[in-house]
């Protein structure tokens, strides 16, 4: 494990899920689709089970020229279902949750995102407002930044350089997070110009990263639990996870022992 990653603590589980020691009213959006249902059903399936019972997992679809519905854990938005319409699809979400939930963070992910969640509850927020991993303007590359939709695009006319100017850091797309405050602000400065974007983490970047009035927080997706299991290196940070979990289990089971010896 990195040696900078703060060390992992066992959090107390109620009904096999996990509780957070500050009862925080957290929403997670997953971005997914159709197409990645596979993906959706994995996160069912694994880390969501055990989110605590204050949290809220909401998997995001487009469905153009309908108005909003939740179906289950489905959150159904008028946008249409493509990689290029994301702000827009980002914007309608915050702008549904501020206007629907009571909520003190939203973080914002992707279906192929694993949370592990003992990190993911007990990280430090720093009273932030807009925390994430950020992408700084000197580690830009810009080649790389300005063509990474190709492909990914159904639309193949949105396929060609993005020519904006990058202005401020922003928090990558992976996962972040959004106080009330900020998706409020957010949800505010992207009304007029969401649909000018490709990029949705670069608009809530642009949005938020400057505004003196919030606290913004860079931390290194590794100190929030958050990890894509699709990269290989996320694969061996998943291999450290476990056996910290398993050498965690095996100090409280000693300890447990010795306690019982000294009765």
């Amino acid at each position: 494990m990195d040696k900078a990653t703060p060390p992992m603590t066992l959090l107390e589980m109620r009904d096999c899920r996990y509780v957070d020691p500050q009862s925080q009213r957290i929403i997670i959006g997953v971005l997914t689709c159709n197409k990645h249902a596979g993906r959706a059903n994995g996160v069912r399936v694994t880390w969501a089970r055990q989110l605590p019972e204050t949290y809220r997992l909401l998997f995001l679809f487009g469905r153009p020229g309908q108005p909003p519905q939740m179906v289950g854990d489905q959150l159904f938005l008028d946008c249409p279902e493509a990689y290029e319409a994301l702000p827009q699809k980002v914007h309608a979400f915050l702008q549904y949750c501020h206007e629907h939930f009571d909520f003190d963070y939203i973080f914002k992910t992707d279906d192929d995102t694993f949370l592990d969640l003992e990190r993911f509850i007990g990280f430090d927020k720093q009273g932030g407002d807009y925390i994430g991993q950020f992408l700084s303007l000197e580690n830009v590359n810009s080649a790389i930044a300005r063509t990474w939709h190709y492909g990914k695009c159904e639309d193949k006319t949105f396929e060609k350089p993005y020519q904006r100017q990058f202005l401020c850091p922003w928090a990558t797309g992976g996962g972040y997070f959004l106080s009330r405050k900020a998706a409020q602000r957010a949800v505010s400065r992207t009304k007029a110009n969401h649909l000018e974007h490709i990029f949705e983490d670069l608009m809530i970047g642009e949005a938020l990263t400057r505004d003196a009035e919030l606290n913004v927080v860079n931390l290194r997706f590794a100190e929030m639990g958050i990890v894509n299991p699709l990269l290989p290196k996320d694969m061996c940070y998943l291999r450290d996870i476990l056996l910290e979990k398993r050498l965690l289990a095996e100090q409280v089971v000693a300890l447990e022992r010795q306690r019982k010896v000294h009765k």
